[in-house]
This record gives C-alpha cells, structure tokens and sequence, in this order.
C-alpha cells in the first residue's frame, strides 16, 4: 500500500467503523529467533475510531449461492476506543495490507473494525 505524509498535528476523523491505529514500537526477541521473519508488528494504540458500522446481510439464490448484499439501516457502535491497545491482522511481505499514514514522523494504519483481533485490557496493558 502507498504511504501517505500528513504534517504533525493533524487530525483525522474517522467515518463509519474504520480505525486509525497508531503503530507502537517494537523488537524481536532475542530468545526466539525464526527466520526470514522480519515482518513489522500488527500491534498499536487506537488514535480515532469511527462512530458506527451498517448492519448488512448477504441474500442467497436457490443454488446457495451469495447473490447480493441486504443493508437494513440499522447501525451498531463500534467497540474500540481511543487510546485502547489493538493487534490486526493483515501483514502483507512487504508491509501491512491496510493504508498506511505517516502523520509527522509517526506511522498510522487505517483498518476496519473487523481487522482487529483483540483489544487489550487496560489494567493488564
């Protein structure tokens, strides 16, 4: 994906259930060594999340095959929060999968709500 440059400060506000997540910094062990990977982290600290995602369902034909998608205008709010630390999925071999936003100097990754495997609780964080 292209890595967009934005200046420092700037705010971004997300729409529907997409996620800004800011990546946290992060180093292999040094106990643990597999190699080939060096595959960037999938952890990060919610920035801003949008207020919603549409509740949508898939409509089949005779065969049981997907034929369309039904959305019924209702909404759901979304579940993370800012400031909550996320892992997502989605690492591509040359990067994330999602499109990457470098705000000053810091790397950010927009992702879905359903990217997000785990949300960490913040006693245990």
């Amino acid at each position: 994906m292209k890595i967009q440059w934005l200046p420092e400060g700037t705010k971004l506000r997300m729409l529907r259930d997409q996620i800004l997540v800011k990546a946290l910094e992060w180093s292999p062990s040094s106990i643990i060594v597999i190699a080939g990977n060096e595959r960037r982290p999938l952890r990060g600290v919610v920035v801003s999340v949008g207020p919603f995602r549409r509740v949508k369902k898939y409509l089949y034909n005779q065969k049981g095959e997907k034929c369309a998608v039904a959305d019924y205008g209702q909404s759901i709010a979304t579940q993370g929060q800012p400031g909550d630390i996320v892992e997502i999925g989605g690492l591509e071999l040359d990067g994330y999968r999602f499109e990457q936003v470098t705000i000053g100097s810091e790397l950010h990754v927009i992702c879905q709500e359903q990217d997000v495997c785990l949300i960490c609780d913040r006693e245990a964080a």
